[in-house]
């Protein structure tokens, strides 16, 4: 019964089977007893394909899931050019206990298989990927107790680059379904965001997950998340072209004697978890059933080709229906139908030459041109579905999240494509220290080298965290107790973020530190969300906001050294609950330059005594005037002496001005004038912080001028305490109180 999942642990054993073919399908659920002896070091099962091992899930009741799982002990070996999950199937890979492993080798094929959205998981005490694993636009998870290795030569990916094909169909109203095939089973309908987990499923997009104590992406190991294909949903749209879908596996009169063929898809038929069981159970189409065509046409040479469900037509494919009354037709005849359709000679087979009919007869090809020309067919990409922006798309690069407890090599590289839309993405993180080096020490954690980073390629790094796309931006899970940026180091990326409970840029004199955002500005923004208590750094090419939830306050903390430099075109954001202690240098040629911290000080701050935060002189304001710049205190802003001129007694004017918090409060201002002055400034407290509002008796002749041409007030309360005077004005408008 396929609706019951089996949940038995494997039974080890001196037992041994090695399966050799040319396709290699595991389906649905099986668990082994007696094979595989990890003490003994056997390979209990060993599966060899010449062209494809592929995994394919069956939907169980009342579930969006078609699920699969394959349990083994001791050592599973998967030799193939390719390794992948059927679309839409969830299948779990499994060598239990320890000492296990799974071996994947082969060298990778050339053509990504026509399967989207499937969801792979691999789990063993040790994985060596080896081969080419696949799920176009779809997942692949690695969960290793003990190692986990991408070797040389390896092809992990998700990339629906290349792939043309079906998935599913749209309904009148524009959602994308899979219509239900069974009495006992829901249609599924695709979402971005699910609410009911019964009948809706998310819409496929795009992670590789790799988690083991140990990771080691050998050089020349290879990660393709780069983002393309040509995947639609269909809808038939009765009327003039016709009045019965024509690529149907049944039509009014019948079985439809009509299949497809599709040059360059292999010796075998993708399965599809719509087209593919009519196809069988009322065509008679087989795995492995083949045509021979003794001569070709334009886009069609004369050869064998695997016989497809007749809906692949319309995905640079040919609907071939056999001709009546052409029994033995010669080659070279050029007979044509009535419509000038041609009609070609060939043979029914199976591949590899098990079986080839003794007689031809001839066969009408066409294109999907032709076939659009016979029946109307709503065609609708499947990026066009992606509207709400929670996942990324078909368009987008994917996700790389490597999770490594105590060693990480990271040597491998990404497949480099021009991205139709977001870049790939590499989280890394560990519960360890992660420290960026020039050359390894030995002595720092887990240490990346600088030049490893930047060969990989990633468009957007975050290191110490795991990130997740929802409706309100991108959560940022924290997961390294510490980030260290080590002396010396320079890294360019289009994106850098570090997260953790305290991050460190570390220079000296001798050895200083660049990190910058070194593509163009993308024109795009982004919000990112702290829910847990950590300190952030962040350089993009995009304009970046962030938003802290929980409560306020928090230990986190940031450093930036002196001879040390953090440069990007569009956004800079330095954030942290508790202190932060900027020495170096920072630059935002067009774009947000956001800080944060428990307190902020800002004015004539020498001398003074503070204990901590983030602390900005009049001299630190002067070198980022110009900036849009945004200050949050999970407190109070204090303000010290006067504030608002630079060394030479010139008014400091920013771009835009944001002032986050409880509270501005004067300390040590007697008759002193603070003021602050940019095209906008906005004030607001999006905390909602409660703390002490500062000085209640005013400094004698104080006065704090908010000076603007547009002065906005932000959601949440805001106090100014401690001022005799407070003067607020916006372009020729303006308020004075005391």
């Amino acid at each position: 019964d396929t609706n019951i999942p089996i949940r038995l642990t494997p039974l080890a054993g001196g037992g041994r089977l090695t399966i050799d073919g040319q396709l290699v399908e595991l389906v649905g659920e099986a668990v082994t007893e007696g094979f595989g002896d990890t003490a003994a070091d056997t390979t209990g099962f060993s599966i060899t394909a010449s062209e494809e091992i592929r995994v394919r899930g069956v939907r169980k009741f009342l579930s969006n899931e078609y699920g699969g799982l394959f349990r083994t002990a001791g050592q599973l070996a998967l030799d193939s050019p390719r390794v992948y999950p059927t679309t839409l199937t969830d299948f779990e890979l499994s060598v239990e206990g320890i000492g296990g492993r799974v071996d994947i080798s082969g060298t990778p094929a050339q053509a990504a298989p026509l399967s989207v959205g499937g969801r792979l998981e691999l789990n063993a005490a040790n994985i060596v990927q080896g081969g080419a694993l696949l799920a176009p636009l779809g997942k692949l998870q690695f969960n290793a107790d003990d190692s986990l290795v991408f070797a040389s030569g390896s092809l992990t990916s998700t990339s629906p680059f290349g792939v043309s094909a079906p998935f599913f169909r749209t309904e009148p109203g524009g959602a994308l379904i899979l219509p239900a095939q069974s009495g006992s089973q829901d249609q599924l309908v695709f979402v971005e965001t699910i609410t009911n987990e019964e009948f809706e499923r998310q819409l496929p997009t795009q992670l590789i997950d790799a988690v083991a104590p140990a990771i080691d992406l050998q050089p020349g190991s290879q990660f393709d998340l780069s983002g393309g294909g040509d995947i639609r949903a269909y809808e038939f749209v009765p009327g003039p072209g016709g009045s019965q879908d024509i690529l149907l596996a049944t039509l009014e009169d019948g079985p439809n004697p009509s299949f497809a063929v599709l040059p360059g898809v292999g010796s075998f038929a993708p399965f599809d978890p719509l087209e593919s069981p009519p196809s069988a159970d009322e065509q008679g189409l087989r795995i492995g059933d083949s045509l021979f065509l003794d001569e070709g046409i334009d886009g069609l040479p004369a050869g064998e080709y695997a016989l497809l469900p007749a809906r692949y037509a319309l995905f640079g494919g040919f609907l071939v229906t056999p001709a009546p009354g052409t029994t033995d037709l010669d080659v070279g005849r050029g007979l044509q139908t009535p419509d000038g359709v041609p009609i070609l000679a060939g043979r029914a087979g199976a591949i590899g030459g098990g079986f080839q009919s003794s007689r031809g007869q001839g066969f009408v090809v066409e294109d999907g041109d032709a076939v659009r020309l016979r029946a109307e067919y709503l065609e609708t990409p499947l990026v066009d579905v992606y509207t709400e922006g929670v996942i990324r798309s078909p368009n987008d690069a994917g996700t790389l999240v490597l999770e490594a407890g105590s060693d990480l090599n990271l040597q491998g590289e990404l497949v480099s494509r021009e991205s139709l839309g977001l870049g790939t993405a590499v989280d890394i993180a560990s519960a360890e220290a992660l420290s960026v080096v020039t050359e390894f020490t030995g002595v720092n954690g887990i240490e990346l080298r600088a030049a490893d980073l930047d060969a990989l390629g990633a468009d957007s790094l975050l290191l110490g965290g795991v990130r997740t796309r929802t409706a309100d931006g991108v959560l940022i899970d924290p997961v390294t107790s510490g980030v260290v940026v080590e002396s010396g180091v320079s890294l360019e990326l289009p994106e850098i973020l570090l997260v953790g409970d305290s991050v460190q840029i570390l220079a000296a004199a001798d050895a200083p530190t660049s990190l910058s955002s070194d593509a163009a500005a993308s024109g795009e923004s982004q919000v990112l969300r702290l829910d847990e208590d950590a300190a952030i750094i962040a350089l993009s090419n995009r304009e970046l906001g962030l938003v802290r939830g929980g409560s306020n306050g928090g230990a986190s903390s940031l450093a930036v050294a002196e001879n040390s430099s953090l440069e990007a075109v569009a956004s800079v954001l330095l954030d942290a609950t508790a202190d932060v202690d900027v020495a170096g240098d920072i630059s935002v040629s067009d774009g947000r330059l956001g800080l944060g911290a428990s307190l902020i000080s800002l004015g004539e701050t020498d001398g003074e005594t503070i204990d901590g935060g983030l602390i900005l002189s009049n001299t630190d304001l002067a070198a980022l005037a110009g900036n849009n710049l945004s200050l949050r205190s999970t407190g109070r802003i204090d303000v010290y002496g006067a504030l608002g001129t630079d060394d030479s007694g010139e008014q400091i004017v920013f771009q835009r001005l944001t002032l986050d918090a409880a509270g501005l409060a004067a300390a040590g201002n007697d008759g002193d004038v603070a003021a602050l002055a940019a095209d906008v400034i906005e004030l607001g407290n999006s905390g909602a912080a409660t703390v002490d509002s500062g000085p209640v008796t005013a400094a004698p002749g104080s006065r704090l001028e908010l000076l603007a041409n547009q002065l906005r007030l932000a959601d949440g309360e805001v106090s100014i305490a401690g001022f005799e005077t407070t003067r607020l004005e916006a372009g020729s408008t303006a308020i004075d109180s005391t």
